[in-house]
């Protein structure tokens, strides 16, 4: 089958219609996992290169990249977005819907703003998605699939210089909680960063941490007039005044102007949209012993935390703009077959300690046997910040014993 159908039909596709720009292959499984060989799938693969140098080729063949880096981009798995940024040409092959053929019983429709922030995801990534559209046998397009690629045009239409063109910048993907982040360099070496605000409700203010140079100006991408916002910077923090109402429905796009491109600090944690910091495993600098990280089950009711069964120190850096008082306060579960041990949360000269108490099990679903660990907050005192700058929080146990560590938040 392979030599006398697959191979001469491959080279009936590359000879008999001139320049092939891609051949997009869908073998999403290893060919380990597979009846098809390593050896037929890199003579398939040198046929494509030898009749067609130009034709691309995607990461789909069946080959691993170890096994074979000559690809020309990696495609993952469905419906999978990128999770870091990745300097080799990639993208997501993604669905309107869940069917990727038409279904008359599809129920599963994203949302446009869902489909945007995937697109808005992937580029900010230095990724492409491919959108898949399932049509009806007549060829028609469902309506809920024209609906949002209507939608989505317009948004491009307004907002697709943030998008075309444009590149990942260098702080980590969720570094700012407000959204994300694309960029572009132009030939002068002026570049833009465009901010991606998915949530206007933090208004009037939006807080942008971790670019260390001053932008020059500051507009709405979508306002034909380039008006502009007052913002104010210091050190790694932008504040910029936003409008009343969001630009868009979907996502609004804020540009910031550099004169060259802006460097930027990503070593401590961002202050969030609730005016505060989220501390938790993922997130810390220093961890002393190394933790082990244990992500969300049961669909998030229980989240993602760390168990602390010996002594253990955590540390994070934030950044304070402005002298203040900040309540902390700290989430965790106690189990009744846990043992509490004492815990120090200290920032400078200031030390609060605390002592979790057993919280036991809560239901996470009432029409079930589904009971969860139950999580609680407690308010563990304040820390008085004198003066702008970063300062160093330490979480500390000093004894063995047991209890689920979720998280500390500083509230200003």
């Amino acid at each position: 089958y392979w030599q006398n159908k697959v191979i001469p039909q491959i080279k009936e596709l590359l000879t008999n219609y001139g320049d092939i720009a891609m051949l997009w292959f869908d073998m999403w499984i290893p060919h380990t996992q597979s009846i098809v060989s390593k050896e037929q799938l890199m003579q398939l693969k040198n046929t494509i290169r030898q009749l067609q140098p130009n034709c691309l080729i995607n990461s789909r063949l069946g080959l691993s990249l170890q096994e074979d880096p000559d690809i020309d981009f990696k495609t993952l798995n469905d419906n999978q977005l990128g999770a870091k940024k990745e300097d080799f040409p990639w993208q997501s092959p993604a669905t309107v819907a869940h069917s990727w053929g038409f279904s008359a019983y599809e129920k599963q429709w994203k949302s446009t703003t869902k489909l945007l922030n995937n697109l808005i995801n992937n580029v900010s990534l230095n990724g492409n998605m491919v959108l898949n559209i399932g049509p009806r046998a007549n060829g028609d397009i469902p309506y809920e699939i024209a609906q949002r690629l209507q939608q989505m045009g317009d948004w491009l239409k307004a907002n697709g210089e943030a998008i075309y063109g444009a590149s990942a910048y260098d702080l980590p993907r969720s570094f700012n909680d407000w959204g994300k982040i694309t960029c572009k360099t132009f030939p002068n070496r002026k570049t833009r960063l465009y901010l991606h605000v998915y949530n206007w409700n933090i208004r009037p203010v939006l807080k942008v941490s971790g670019i260390i140079e001053q932008p020059q100006r500051a507009y709405v991408l979508s306002d034909a007039e380039q008006k502009l916002l007052q913002f104010q910077h210091q050190d790694i923090l932008t504040t910029i005044q936003l409008p009343e109402d969001a630009p868009n429905p979907y996502v609004s796009v804020i540009v910031l102007e550099y004169d060259s491109y802006p460097k930027c600090k990503s070593d401590f944690v961002a202050i969030n949209s609730s005016n505060g910091y989220a501390l938790n495993g993922s997130n810390c600098q220093t961890a002393q012993p190394k933790v082990q990280l244990k992500k969300k089950q049961k669909y998030g009711s229980i989240p993602e935390h760390i168990t602390v069964e010996q002594p253990q120190i955590l540390e994070w850096q934030i950044y304070v703009e402005k002298p203040c008082v900040a309540n902390i306060n700290l989430s965790y579960h106690c189990g009744a077959s846990d043992k509490p041990i004492p815990v120090s949360i200290s920032c400078g000269k200031e030390t609060l300690t605390f002592t979790p108490k057993l919280t036991g099990q809560t239901v996470g679903e009432p029409n079930s046997n589904w009971h969860i660990p139950k999580y609680v907050s407690k308010r563990v005192g304040e820390f008085h910040f004198q003066q702008k700058g970063f300062y160093t929080l330490r979480f500390q146990t000093k004894q063995k014993g047991n209890f689920d560590f979720q998280w500390i938040w500083v509230g200003l």
